[in-house]
């Protein structure tokens, strides 16, 4: 798991160190990320920088289950 696109209007700069928390079937997935990269008036690239073990399995799941 690299990282997640973020749709947002007011992304914060690029470097800018973020916690996420976000709901997917099956449970909460909780990441440390950073900003990668903006696309103005759309949102932001996001790398993870701390994913645990369960929130990895979380986001894999959902993953497969979207490209099926």
């Amino acid at each position: 798991m690299g990282g997640l696109f973020i749709s947002v209007l007011d992304p914060p700069p690029v470097g800018t160190k973020l916690r996420l928390s976000f709901e997917v079937p099956g449970g909460n997935v909780h990441a440390e990320a950073i900003v990668r990269n903006i696309v103005r008036g759309e949102g932001m690239g996001v790398e993870f920088t701390k994913l645990g073990l369960k929130d990895q399995v979380l986001l894999e799941k959902l993953l497969k289950r979207l490209l099926r």
